[in-house]
């Protein structure tokens, strides 16, 4: 039984064909996958830092080097932040594979696709029975500093240790100690860009609410942003919800789920310029370089806090005119039906 599954990153959309056999652990402190890929895929995942792949976290290669033509293996982690969104759905690795693939057919932007919650432990090549590759930070570390790296620094430290050691000779100890010192901040923060954003005071309450609300979302790396999904009556579409801390703003953004064909993007300007017009809290934007639409509420806190109540206005306003008025986006693109018409269609 083979199904493939579609991991993804902001720009990219890996196939990766899973199976039973591929699962390597599958218990509630860990999952691991094992699957074989060819060059082409390798190099872009390796390119693109995908699965935590960073240049930073790994050995050299042993053994020799790789050879293109070969198929190469590599391993994976879940980041234990998700497992349980995994093991409340799928008892067995088949259920896993199945509900893995229904994700991907469905729910393509589930955590439990996102390549950055997904930790690369290895790459390895055989050759004619000799094994090349190299291993990464990732795999020297306990499940608990894996989970947790905050409350078990010495773990986090013992891990780096061990990963540093095998890169030098047993007689440059002290220079090791140096190194280790110093290469640990550097280890240490990039592991923080997996784990947990830096939650500002503003993107702290965000957050909150969105979970006090029983919503899934995903922090964007390196920003005080949130990926979201929503299911309205009339579609579903990608969220995102952002902080601007210095400037004391909030922005909440639903994105329409394809992007308009250059032949329609005139019309689409001119829906939501009739649809903006009388607009008080929120306006719908289009990119027309690539016809993204997407509808904006916004709000400047400057001297007040952001409450639950600020950010639910702003995030059910958003969704319910996204909601609202995708239909006539659609019937403008599909069915050449006129701006002014449709807007009618939906406002009557």
């Amino acid at each position: 039984m083979n199904k493939t599954v579609l991991f993804y990153n902001n720009s990219s959309k890996i196939p990766i064909s899973l199976n039973k056999e591929i699962i390597g652990s599958y218990t509630q402190e860990r999952v691991n996958c094992i699957f074989k890929l060819d060059f082409e895929l390798y190099a872009k995942i390796e390119k693109e830092s995908l699965f935590n792949l960073k240049e930073e976290t790994r050995k050299s290669i042993t053994g020799g080097e790789f050879k293109p033509e070969l198929d190469y293996e590599i391993e994976i982690t879940l980041n234990p932040e998700f497992i349980h969104q995994l093991i409340e759905k799928a008892k067995t690795e088949e259920e896993a594979i199945h509900y893995l693939a229904d994700l991907s057919e469905n729910e393509p932007d589930s955590d439990l696709l996102y390549t950055e919650n997904w930790l690369a432990l290895s790459v390895k090549q055989n050759q004619n029975g000799k094994e090349v590759g190299y291993r990464t930070f990732w795999s020297y570390l306990s499940i608990d500093a894996l989970a947790n790296p905050d409350a078990n620094s010495e773990k986090l430290t013992e891990g780096l240790t061990n990963f540093m050691s095998e890169l030098v000779e047993s007689n440059l100890a002290e220079a090791l100690q140096e190194f280790t010192k110093e290469t640990l901040g550097d280890l240490s923060s990039v592991f923080k860009e997996i784990t947990a954003e830096e939650e500002t005071y503003l993107f702290k309450n965000l957050i909150n609410f969105f979970v006090e609300d029983d919503w899934t979302f995903t922090k964007i790396e390196g920003e005080t942003s949130l990926r979201l999904g929503f299911n309205g009556e009339n579609g579903r579409w990608n969220c995102y919800a952002m902080v601007r801390e210095e400037q004391q703003q909030m922005a909440f953004y639903s994105i329409y789920p394809s992007n308009i064909p250059e032949e329609r993007r005139l019309a689409i300007s001119e829906f939501i310029t009739r649809v903006n017009y009388g607009m008080i809290i929120g306006n719908f934007e289009m990119d027309f370089s690539d016809g993204e639409i997407r509808y904006k509420t916004s709000i400047d806190v400057e001297g007040e806090n952001l409450t639950s109540t600020i950010i639910k206005n702003l995030v059910y306003s958003n969704v319910s005119m996204m909601d609202e008025y995708l239909p006539g986006i659609l019937a403008v693109i599909e069915k050449n039906v006129s701006p002014a018409e449709a807007i009618a269609q939906i406002e009557n």
